[in-house]
């Protein structure tokens, strides 16, 4: 509803496509609107009459000399004639106004008939203008008739009834002016009235001329392919009917915030190219240009000649000059009060304002409204239908396609929308590779009206199977007859092949294929719980770890040992039964399940080891990789449930697990190769293995480590030139523990380089106390241990930080390494020592000829000593194999200019033997244990035992350090 000048609104309702008005009083409830003119009209003429006859009646009470506007009459006045009403003076007056009340009413009716003859939308509140009185704003007609459209619309400036809108409104603008048509008027052409201006517009919408020329835009513009189509036949028709020679059309952005140029041209001359690249270039404000303030006002312009176009407008001006374009006329094409497009047409001459031209073209380009408005709805969509990803299409109720999009055929592999319907509507072309899914597709339609996410594999043109992801439902008309089905397809291959390969690496080793450790801990749960339930079921756990393969991936580098895992991996696979489960657990460690049948513990027990020599047998060959011949070694450990010892614990998965684990490091120990089979007494070992290495964990934060010192003494001069720093446990529970039970275990937990690093502070500390109490004894130096995972670029700079922090000469601390620690890594190794001589530490290699025993290490290595390793000094007086080793190092190591340093000595056959052959120096039983720091100084107090001191002495003995 809208609201008019006197407080009445009109309220239009739309039923059986028929108009009727209801007037609404404000506050009020609508009522039908009947028009009180024709009462009002009857009610004057009867006013009228009377007001008449009762002046007759006047004239007749006087006589003509008493009105003294004639002669004196021969008859005189019937004397039975009654005499005057004192309101016989009021006659006259009322008469008169009377017969002006009846002017007036005839004039409104008048012009209420016409309007509403036009349409009754023109008593509407409108917010384009006025109506003088009481019909307030109004709208313009539709008109039906069988030439013209079913709705006409009249533009709606066409309803400013105003005087100052439709006479004096001329707007100036250089030679451009805007009156009722928005266009250059003069008031002499404008009508003055409203009921003139409608009848002005009425005519020219029926005139015959409009009619073809509506014809002709409504055929070209239904006709077209799409939006922009349609804008250019409609400038095509309206420039060639009306006499322009080019036009163009202008729309809105998408967000609404300018005018774009559109595609739709057309031009009827050459040379205007440069003027039409540069409108493509341009984008309008709203209010800016001709089309921008047709955009802005909604009503169209016409402009003269540019070569009067005002300052503002120059340039687009100019430039259209410069292409011999003279005049044009701008027409803004309405859906509502929203602006579709706004359409320019030109012309080469300056062109007068011809308002019975402007009113046709405003007619026409209003009835374009819901016609462009629908194309470009329906371009819309057909956009949306032909470019999504997805594919639509349309099912009959029988199966039978009738519609797809393009994204439909490219899914199945065909060229064209037009070529997949012929091919599935194909009776030997069937689309789904299970013809359940189609069944069970259409139940799913039938049941509940629609189906989502129905995942089915369907065949493509070319027989490839695709999984695709349908959405349908049920299209029904207002009865609810069926009468189609519509939907979408996409093609979810690609997801569904990451599904399958993440399913697949959920349970399967990425790099060998073979199953994970997750998936085995499942299939080692069910076979537990089988176990449980059926006490004739057994099942035997091989846990099987490459020995060395560390050593592999640093010398040959990670993708050899990934590419040895792969071929292992084969390997394996072969030598097992395809009952059994193969599983790789992590790095060089596979797991292998294997349900016995046997019955007895015995079988059992037989069952495990046939499976492990199979396994074993795997490694005899070995492996050939980039053309190298490489041997691989695995140890195993196995696990029988239940057990041969009829262990009551229950059996979970991770305690048979443990339990392999401990079986295989007792194998690794054994380092052949071999495989142990996990019993009662290892248990308990592992237990305690395990409780061992938690307590390992807090030794060094709770001070349970100490350091013994062992003398090592001069062969000839009898005097102690050092000691070696031996690490001692002092377990709460198990009292004092020697390296050998614990210093393995910290290898292999990781624990060694804290317990190394804390060897070395505790020595250097050590020396400095000595240095300090007693500084007579010096020069000696303490050797300290060092492990292979010490060996980094680290270790020189603890060491300088401690030999800094406790003021120690580099000859002071010696350190002791094996072969084998060289060998996993020579050059980091090397890099290290090089560091350590710089600073004047000297290098010991310790066990010599033990370990990886390589000359090499002697030239390529920063060494000063070696140590003769204790099995040799032992038995070198009864073995002369033995003995020619001690001989042999020992020259060596003097023709080298290197010290020597036996171990392990005993008896003073031992000592003479060993001067004899040039040993310097010696350490052992005979000379003393390693001992406490407080009692190791007192050796450097009063010097050794009276027993060791009495020794003959050679009379050629030299301090080393001298």
């Amino acid at each position: 509803m809208t609201q008019g000048r006197n407080g009445w609104g009109v309220v239009r309702s739309q039923r059986n496509h028929r108009s009727s008005c209801r007037i609404r009083r404000p506050g009020g409830k609508s009522r039908p609107q009947r028009s009180v003119l024709p009462l009002g009209l009857a009610v004057a003429l009867v006013v009228c009459l009377g007001c008449i006859e009762g002046v007759g009646r006047s004239a007749m009470a006087r006589s003509p000399q008493d009105l003294g506007t004639g002669p004196t009459p021969t008859t005189p006045w019937p004397a039975e004639l009654p005499p005057r009403s004192p309101y016989t003076e009021l006659w006259g007056p009322l008469g008169l106004t009377g017969l002006s009340l009846v002017l007036w009413l005839s004039d409104r009716l008048l012009r209420h008939r016409l309007l509403k003859v036009l349409d009754p939308s023109l008593m509407a509140a409108d917010s384009l203008g006025a109506v003088p009185g009481s019909l307030g704003r109004w709208r313009w007609p539709r008109v039906r008739s069988p030439q013209f459209p079913r709705s006409l619309q009249l533009p709606r400036f066409l309803a400013h009834a105003n005087p100052e809108a439709l006479g004096d409104g001329v707007v100036q603008g250089g030679n451009r002016s805007m009156g009722p048509m928005g266009g250059a008027a003069s008031t002499e052409s404008c009508p003055s009235t409203v009921a003139e201006a409608a009848a002005s517009s009425l005519a020219e919408a029926q005139s015959p001329a409009y009619a073809d020329l509506w014809n002709r835009v409504v055929a070209v513009t239904s006709a077209a392919a799409d939006f922009d189509s349609a804008l250019e036949e409609a400038l095509q028709v309206l420039g060639q009917e009306t006499g322009w020679v080019a036009g163009e059309a202008w729309v809105p952005s998408l967000d609404g915030a300018s005018l774009v140029c559109s595609p739709a041209w057309f031009c009827a001359i050459e040379g205007v190219n440069l003027f039409r690249q540069a409108s493509l270039d341009l984008t309008l404000k709203l209010g800016c240009q001709p089309p921008g303030r047709v955009w802005q006002t909604k009503r169209p312009e016409w402009i003269s000649n540019y070569e009067l176009e005002s300052i503002d407008h120059c340039s687009r001006s100019q430039m259209a000059l410069g292409v011999g374009l003279r005049s044009s006329v701008v027409l803004p094409i309405l859906t509502g009060d929203h602006v579709l497009a706004v359409l320019t047409l030109f012309a080469t001459r300056p062109r007068e304002r011809d308002l019975t031209l402007l009113n046709r073209l405003a007619i026409v380009t209003a009835q374009l409204g819901p016609i462009l408005q629908h194309k470009q709805a329906e371009a819309r969509y057909r956009n949306l239908f032909e470019r999504a990803i997805e594919g639509i299409f349309q099912v009959s109720p029988d199966g039978r396609y009738l519609h797809a999009n393009p994204a439909f055929a490219a899914i199945l592999g065909y060229e064209s929308p037009e070529a997949a319907l012929r091919a599935l509507n194909a009776t030997d072309r069937r689309l789904y590779v299970r013809p359940a899914d189609e069944v069970r597709f259409l139940e799913l339609l039938e049941q509940s009206q629609d189906a989502c996410n129905f995942e089915c594999q369907v065949y493509c043109q070319d027989g490839q199977r695709i999984w695709v992801d349908q959405r349908a439902q049920a299209v029904r008309d207002r009865n609810g007859r069926l009468l189609y089905y519509e939907g979408c397809l996409l093609d979810i291959t690609s997801r569904k092949w990451v599904e399958a390969q993440l399913q697949y690496n959920s349970s399967h080793d990425v790099l060998t294929g073979l199953w994970n450790r997750a998936w085995f801990l499942e299939r080692l749960v069910e076979a537990v719980s089988r176990g449980r339930r059926d006490p004739q079921f057994r099942f035997v756990l091989l846990f099987l770890d490459i020995d060395g393969f560390k050593r592999i991936n640093n010398s040959l580098g990670y993708w050899v040992g990934d590419r040895l895992l792969m071929m292992l991996a084969g390997r394996l696979e072969k030598a097992i039964s395809p009952d059994y489960v193969l599983a790789r657990t992590g790095g060089d460690e596979f797991v292998v399940l294997v349900e016995s049948a046997a019955t007895s513990d015995e079988g059992q027990l037989a069952a495990a080891k046939a499976a492990a020599h199979r396994l074993q047998d795997v490694f005899r060959d070995p492996f050939v990789v980039d053309g190298r011949d490489v041997f691989l070694q695995a140890s195993m450990g196995i696990v029988c449930r239940p057990d041969s010892h009829g262990d009551s614990r229950p059996d979970q998965p991770y305690r048979i697990l443990r339990d392999a684990d401990a079986a295989l490091h007792r194998a690794k120990q054994q380092r052949n190769g071999s495989f142990v089979i996990f019993d009662a007494a290892l248990q308990s070992d592992t237990e305690q293995l395990l409780q061992l290495e938690t307590d390992l964990r807090w030794a060094i934060e709770r001070r349970e480590f100490c350091l013994h010192y062992q003398p090592i003494v001069s062969l000839d001069s009898r005097s102690i030139v050092g000691f070696e720093s031996l690490i001692r446990w002092q377990h709460p529970r198990h009292g004092l523990m020697m390296p050998a039970s614990f210093i393995g275990l910290a290898e292999d937990r990781g624990a060694i380089v804290p317990i190394g690093n804390w060897v070395l502070q505790s020595a250097c500390k050590q020396i400095a106390i000595w240095k300090t109490q007693m500084p007579e004894v010096f020069p000696i130096w303490v050797n300290v241990n060092l492990s292979a995972r010490q060996l980094v670029p680290e270790l020189a700079d603890l060491i300088e930080v401690l030999m800094d922090a406790y003021d120690l000469e580099g000859y002071e601390l010696r350190l002791e390494i094996t072969e084998t620690s060289l060998a996993l890594d020579p050059n980091a190794s090397r890099a290290c020592l090089d560091r350590l001589r710089e600073r004047r530490i000297k290098i010991c290699l310790d066990d010599f000829g033990t370990g990886y025993c390589s000359l090499n290490y002697l030239r390529e290595f920063p060494i000063d000593s070696i140590k003769i390793e204790r099995s040799f000094i032992q038995a070198m007086l009864e073995n002369q194999r033995d003995a020619a080793i001690v001989r042999a190092v020992i020259g060596l190591a003097n023709d080298l200019g290197l010290s020597v340093i036996a171990e392990g000595i005993e008896t003073q056959p031992q000592i003479d033997h060993l001067r004899d052959l040039g040993c310097g120096f010696g350490q052992g039983y005979l000379f003393s244990r390693a001992v406490p720091a407080e009692e190791a100084g007192l050796f450097l107090n009063a010097g050794l035992p009276p027993a060791i001191r009495s020794l003959p002495r050679s009379q050629s003995a030299r301090h080393p350090l001298c």
